[in-house]
């Protein structure tokens, strides 16, 4: 695990808070971390996840968190995708050249092998590609 290397800064004018500039890998720069004591929420790319191996971006914001009900000033994240592109599969299934191009034009697609790896079965389903998110979504409203 890397050492800890802290940050000093008043943040948002109002307060001295300290915290680690290393970030799951990532360490901000010195004008990254002035401007999450400015109060600005930073994207965070590439960043690789220990358990896939798989790269992933955030949203990073500074905030006051608590660990084994100590507080301190951390990072606070959320997943982030402004990537557009159409995953090649989801639950599963691979989406064929065709599929995708339908998805990528908005429309709804129909397939018989998605995989639940929670039940462990395949099931049906309707599927579209969320432009706002980012992501496949199942129509649950379509066999309703």
């Amino acid at each position: 695990m890397a050492e800890k290397e802290y940050y000093h800064g008043i943040y948002k004018g109002i307060e001295e808070i300290r915290f680690n500039r290393l970030f799951r890998g990532y360490k901000f720069t010195d004008e990254e971390c002035e401007r999450l004591l400015a109060g600005d929420e930073l994207i965070v790319r590439n960043l690789v996840s220990q358990s896939s191996g798989k790269t992933y971006h955030v949203r990073a914001r500074l905030a006051l968190l608590e660990y084994e009900g100590h507080p301190y000033w951390g990072i606070e994240s959320e997943f982030y995708n402004d990537d557009p592109i159409i995953p090649e599969s989801w639950c599963g299934h691979t989406f064929t050249d065709q599929e995708r191009a339908l998805l990528e034009k908005g429309e709804y697609i129909e397939c018989l092998d998605f995989y639940s790896k929670k039940s462990e079965k395949t099931f049906k389903g309707v599927v579209y590609y969320d432009k706002n998110e980012h992501r496949i979504k199942l129509d649950t409203d379509f066999y309703a």
